[in-house]
């Protein structure tokens, strides 16, 4: 994987808000978001799909879709847990 500044330093990179980034001649091209869809790579090599709840440096933050669904309709918070943005496989 690219280092940042290696990455910033040559263009390759654009730094956005709350972390955030596109990394051009990477794996994924859009912006990691709470909210969005995305395809990982589970702990067993199993692709899952999940929502972004937070991004936080190497670290994002995802729950089923489903767990997010009830949850906005009980007014709780989501269980989630962190995956490495480099498990990150594509951004719906």
């Amino acid at each position: 994987m690219l280092s940042s500044p290696f990455a910033v330093r040559n263009g390759l990179f654009l730094k956005l808000p709350h972390g955030t980034g596109i990394c051009i001649g990477w794996r994924w091209f859009s912006v990691l978001q709470p909210g969005k869809i995305v395809r990982l790579r589970s702990y067993g090599s199993e692709e899952i799909e999940r929502r972004v709840i937070d991004v936080t440096g190497t670290t994002v933050v995802v729950c089923r879709v489903e767990e997010w669904e009830e949850a906005q309709r009980e007014g709780r918070e989501p269980m989630c847990v962190g995956f490495p943005r480099t498990a990150v496989i594509e951004t719906k």
